[in-house]
C-alpha cells in the first residue's frame, strides 16, 4: 500500500482486515515502519504492506521509512497506488505513479465520501491505464470491490480456482491429498448406503487433515520433528 502522506493508506489498511492494526492521525508522517499483516481474501493468501508517505523528508528517521517504502516497492507482486480524490494530484502522486507504471498496479481513489477535487474521468485518461477503485476507508464503501480486484490481479483472472492453487510445503500438500482421499471415501460410502458412524468418521479424517494446514490440529510427527530440530526454551 503506497502513496504520499495522508492519503489514507494506514486507514485502508485497518478497513480490509477489518481490525485498528496502524496508528491513524492527521499528522503527516505517522507511519514510518512498514506494518505487515497477513489475511485471506476469498481463499488467497495475501501478505498486506503499510508503507510510509512518499515525501522529501529531512526527519532522518522518516527518511529511512520512505527508503523502506521504495524497497519494498519494488519487492511488490502487487502495488495498491493510493490517491486522495478531494485533492488535486501532486508532485509526490505522479511519482509514485511513474514509479510503478511497470508494475501490477491497482489504482485506489480514497476518500470519496468527500467532494472530489479534479474531473478524475479526465485525469484518469493521462495515466498509465491502471485498473481503479473507488473507496471510503472511513466508511468501509467500496472495500468489497477492491477486495475482488486484489484477487482478480493476484492469481491472474476473475475468480480463484483449483488451477491456481498453491500449497506451501510438502507437508500441506500431503495434507490436502489426504482430505481428498477422506472425502472420496464419504461419497463412496453414501453411495453404497454405509453406517452412518462410517461416514462420520471418514468425515472427521478429512476435517483432522485440514485442520492441519490452518493449525488447527497439529499431528504428533509434526511436534515430534518441532522439537527434535530446535530448540525451544523460554
Amino acid at each position: 500500500i503506497a502513496g504520499r502522506v495522508n492519503v489514507g493508506k494506514s486507514s485502508l489498511l485497518n478497513r480490509i482486515l477489518d481490525e485498528q492494526k496502524a496508528i491513524v492521525t492527521a499528522i503527516p508522517g505517522t507511519t514510518r515502519d512498514v506494518i505487515e499483516s497477513t489475511l485471506s481474501i476469498e481463499g488467497v493468501p495475501v501478505r498486506l504492506m503499510d508503507t510510509a508517505g512518499i515525501r522529501e523528508v529531512a526527519d532522518e528517521v522518516e527518511k529511512i521509512g520512505v527508503q523502506l517504502t521504495e524497497e519494498k516497492l519494488k519487492e511488490a507482486d502487487l502495488v495498491l497506488a493510493v490517491l486522495d480524490q478531494s485533492v488535486s494530484l501532486s508532485p509526490e502522486d505522479i511519482q509514485l505513479l511513474e514509479k510503478v507504471k511497470k508494475k501490477t498496479t491497482l489504482l485506489v481513489l480514497n476518500k470519496i465520501d468527500l467532494p472530489s477535487a479534479m474531473n478524475w474521468e479526465k485525469v484518469l485518461k493521462d495515466l498509465p491505464p491502471f485498473p481503479t477503485v473507488r473507496v471510503s476507508a472511513l466508511r468501509g464503501e467500496g472495500i468489497s470491490r477492491l477486495k475482488k480486484e486484489i484477487v482478480k490481479l493476484v492469481v491472474g483472472g476473475d475468480k480463484f480456482t483449483a488451477s491456481s492453487a498453491i500449497a506451501p510445503n510438502v507437508r500441506q500438500a500431503k495434507a490436502l491429498r489426504e482430505t481428498k482421499k477422506f472425502l472420496e471415501n464419504v461419497l463412496r460410502c453414501t453411495t453404497e448406503n454405509a453406517p452412518l458412524e462410517i461416514i462420520a468418521f471418514e468425515l472427521r479424517n478429512a476435517l483432522d487433515s485440514l485442520g492441519e494446514i490452518v493449525g488447527e490440529t497439529t499431528p504428533e510427527h509434526v511436534l515430534e520433528s518441532i522439537f527434535s530440530n530446535f530448540c525451544i526454551g523460554k
